[in-house]
C-alpha cells in the first residue's frame, strides 16, 4: 500500500520497520534511519528548506491566530456575534450578509 503513496524527500525512500520500546526490539534500527534522514537530507539541503518553510508557516499561524483573537475580543462582536449566529443557523440572515454585519461593526 505504501508504494502508492508519493514521495515527500527527494533523495529519501520510506522505510517501514517495526519496534517495540517496550520490549527493546529495533530501536537500534529506528535511530539509525533517523540519523540517516538526517545525514541525507541536510547535505541536499531539504533539511533547511522544509525547516524555513515550516517557521514560515508558523508565522503565518500565530500572525493568523493573534488576528482572531483580537477580532473576538472586541466588545462589539462580542455583542453581535451570538444574535447573528442565531439568525444564520435560523436561515434569517443569509452568511455573507451576516459576516458583513459584523465586519463592518468592528473595529479596523
Amino acid at each position: 500500500m505504501l508504494h502508492y503513496i508519493r514521495n515527500s524527500t527527494e533523495g529519501w525512500q520510506t522505510q517501514v520497520v517495526t519496534c517495540s520500546a517496550l520490549n527493546k526490539i529495533g530501536l537500534t534500527e529506528i535511530w539509525n534511519l533517523i540519523t540517516e534522514f538526517q545525514e541525507i537530507t541536510r547535505k541536499s539541503g531539504f533539511f533547511t528548506k522544509r525547516r524555513a518553510q515550516q517557521n514560515t508557516q508558523w508565522f503565518e499561524n500565530l500572525i493568523a491566530e493573534a488576528v482572531l483573537h483580537r477580532f473576538y475580543q472586541q466588545a462589539k462582536v462580542q455583542e453581535l456575534l451570538p444574535r447573528l449566529k442565531e439568525e444564520v443557523a435560523a436561515g434569517k440572515i443569509p452568511v455573507a450578509l451576516a459576516v458583513d454585519t459584523i465586519l463592518k461593526n468592528s473595529e479596523e
